[in-house]
């Protein structure tokens, strides 16, 4: 039977459930990048292994963890094209282009489709800048960012705060495959292309590359720019660091949108890069022809809420497509949105575009293909993961059960890890929203619960914490290997602690327990806290206050605050120049105006950050502190500085590091230990395990 898999959307009755282990978890391989070609009778797939069986310091790239598949329908063998990412059709559906990455750097490169055989049109002399990315602007032409080409780095490196002028690491290339010819657009980082319809325009990020001699010397990482092939770049400043999936594009090529880091939504004139806020309230927005639908609350299908709305419209432009339940709606748009029912049938596919559930639908019937796996995922959204091995599919959304290969055989059996588990909405404050992870309902409570905190994520009835989905396996952290071992898991909303982190932090902190304790279901004597990077932080703070944890989890956590605002990553510290300076801009950045908001250097107020800092309060630490980090993590010295505070004051704690790892842990054996480590710390101090791994 093809190894290629279609989950059929029916609703049927869960029967077989089982917990999930490390071990089970790091089998999974995520499937992501869809795209479909235009005539819909091809599509085109990345399988990724996200937890690769070799460190960091072994791996030349990570073509060896991305799998590029491709079949033609009706139920034709995927093939495996090559080891590839980012795959993109042409307008026409004539050609694709990816980025190959069978070698160190990733290159670009065009199949093309001739007498029904697939063949390699032209591999591009440039590099694609380390999969920065790139666009089809038309049929003819590619825009590209690739490395600008030079020595090797050298083993002395020199950073000089007045005389350093890096040269742009990168150039912005037009490439025709046709023909191979390329023509330069712009010199300097850019990433994250969106073209207008026309071609005629592009909206990207542009990182910083910093310039000496110059008084700025802290900066945003990144600004939303606009290109259109002429020496002139357009500089949109108000927009701070925007989120690429926003950028959205009149049908003229005129205006865009686009939502900044703080999750406000902008209109902006692409000639002159004026940006006009939107109002507060709009939480989503797009393009119907050149005038703007908003969006201020979550439309909805009988009670259940829709994916947000696609770019591709149909009906003349007067209609956007949603989803619920893996069905596809329309929606008329205007000031009060009306759902006007399914789609009519159709001769051919109607798809979601790539980074939403995609959705193929023939006549009367729609196959879920398949969800990416970083997608904004509401409670009716499926997701599907497939083991390495190929003979198990693990779903998000256990109501999906039917599995069938694309020759309409009987599919594999079908792996339902914690198919059981609750995951439950609370009522915050601000109209936000707390989400409660449960074990499944035939484990009694009161529970036992692990706080998971992550400072500045705000929560509401569609945004979920996307540690407590199956499809996050970033750095091996998922909160369902948590609630598969009887742990509540708590997701408290906590706006960014600007000015006074600790104070703030401590304030939001108490509220949300609060609010857990009212719940009447979780056994708040047994509490643990748990977060990563900026939630590692959290953490420390959290072990140095009065809350009752039993138990304290911080990985790549920071608590010297001050030497963390002068730090240089492993990467940077190893780099050039042009790579070590633009980080301590958006080092700086971020604590003096991002997200810990200080507002000055630590030598202006050095005592705002002490007391701000979880190291100078570590003799108030009455919690077991287990510390997690990677030998090429950049908190790793911080780690390591706070371990050995408790060490001296004979506190338990314990430093865990992995070789070859950054901040996130993603070899698989590394995963499955961490969390050996980590279950073995809760059932130390909280007290017996509720449910064994099998």
């Amino acid at each position: 039977m093809p190894r290629t898999l279609l989950l059929a959307l029916l609703l049927t009755g869960v029967s077989l459930a089982q917990p999930l282990t490390p071990e089970d978890f790091v089998k999974l391989n995520s499937i992501s990048e869809g795209a479909v070609s235009p005539d819909g009778k091809t599509m085109i797939y990345t399988v990724t292994s996200e937890t690769p069986s070799e460190p960091h310091f072994d791996r030349a790239g990570q073509g060896s963890q991305n799998k590029l598949y491709l079949f033609e329908q009706p139920g034709n063998d995927r093939v495996l094209l090559e080891n590839a990412m980012q795959p993109s059709w042409s307008p026409d559906g004539k050609a694709l282009a990816l980025l190959d990455t069978d070698i160190h750097e990733a290159r670009l490169k065009v199949w093309w489709k001739e007498n029904d055989h697939w063949s390699i049109l032209r591999h591009a002399s440039i590099g694609a800048g380390g999969g920065q990315g790139y666009c089809w602007l038309n049929n003819q032409r590619i825009l590209a960012a690739t490395a600008t080409p030079g020595k090797e780095k050298a083993d002395v490196n020199i950073l000089d705060s007045q005389t350093v002028k890096p040269q742009p690491r990168q150039v912005l290339v037009e490439w025709n495959p046709d023909t191979g010819s390329t023509r330069e657009w712009a010199k300097g980082v850019f990433t994250s292309f969106q073209p207008s319809a026309d071609g005629q325009r592009v909206a990207a990020l542009r990182w910083s590359e910093v310039t000496f001699p110059s008084s700025v010397r802290s900066g945003p990482p990144a600004q939303l720019v606009i290109l259109d092939g002429s020496e002139k770049v357009v500089t949109v400043d108000p927009v701070q660091n925007p989120k690429p999936e926003s950028l959205r594009w009149s049908a003229d090529g005129s205006q865009l949108v686009a939502r900044d880091e703080f999750g406000h939504w902008w209109q902006i004139r692409a000639e002159s890069g004026v940006a006009e806020a939107l109002p507060n309230e709009v939480i989503d927005c797009c393009w119907v022809g050149n005038s703007l639908a908003l969006r201020s609350d979550a439309w909805r299908v009988e009670g259940k809420p829709l994916m947000p709305a696609s770019a591709r419209f149909f009906g003349g432009g007067k209609q956007v497509i949603a989803l619920s339940d893996g069905h596809s709606y329309r929606i008329e748009t205007g000031k009060d949105p009306v759902v006007a029912g399914d789609l009519p049938a159709g001769d051919g596919y109607i798809v979601e575009r790539s980074q939403f559930p995609l959705v193929i639908r023939q006549g009367d019937k729609r196959t879920l293909v398949f969800a990416p796996g970083n997608v904004r995922t509401v409670p009716t959204t499926a997701g599907t993961y497939f083991a390495g091995n190929g003979d198990a599919v693990w779903l998000t959304n256990p109501e999906h059960t039917r599995i069938t290969g694309t020759d309409g055989q009987a599919g594999p059996s079908v792996v339902m890890p914690n198919s059981a588990d609750r995951l439950v909405s609370l009522p915050a404050d601000n109209g936000q929203t707390d989400w409660l992870l449960l074990p499944a309902a035939d484990k009694p409570g009161p529970y036992p619960t692990v706080v998971w905190l992550e400072p500045g994520r705000v929560y509401n009835s569609e945004i979920q914490p996307k540690e407590a989905l199956l499809s996050n396996q970033s750095g091996g952290l998922n909160a369902r290997l948590l609630s598969a071992q009887g742990y509540a898991v708590y997701f408290p909303s906590l706006t960014s602690a600007k000015g006074e982190p600790a104070s703030n932090l401590d304030k939001n902190l108490q509220a949300g327990l609060r609010r857990l304790a009212a719940q009447g279901n979780i056994d708040m004597q047994r509490l643990a806290v748990m977060g990563q990077g900026y939630g590692g932080y959290a953490t420390l703070l959290a072990a140095t206050q009065s809350h009752p944890f039993k138990a304290a989890v911080a990985l790549s956590a920071f608590g010297d605050l001050s030497s963390d605002y002068a730090r240089l990553s492993p990467a940077t510290r190893l780099g050039a120049a042009q790579d070590a300076l633009p980080f301590v801009h958006r080092q700086s950045h971020d604590y003096e105006k991002g997200t810990m908001g200080m507002g000055q250097p630590p030598w202006q107020d050095p005592q705002l950050y002490v007391r701000n800092s979880p190291y100078y309060q570590a003799g108030r630490v009455q919690t077991p502190v287990l510390l997690i980090t990677g030998s090429q993590d950049g908190h790793l010295a911080q780690s390591e500085q706070f371990f050995a505070a408790l060490y001296r004051q004979g506190k338990p704690a314990r430093l865990v590091r992995y070789q070859g790892e950054d901040a996130r842990i993603d070899q698989a054996d590394h995963v499955v230990d961490q969390w050996r480590q980590i279950l073995g710390w809760l059932e130390r101090y909280m007290g017996e395990q509720t449910t064994s791994s099998r």
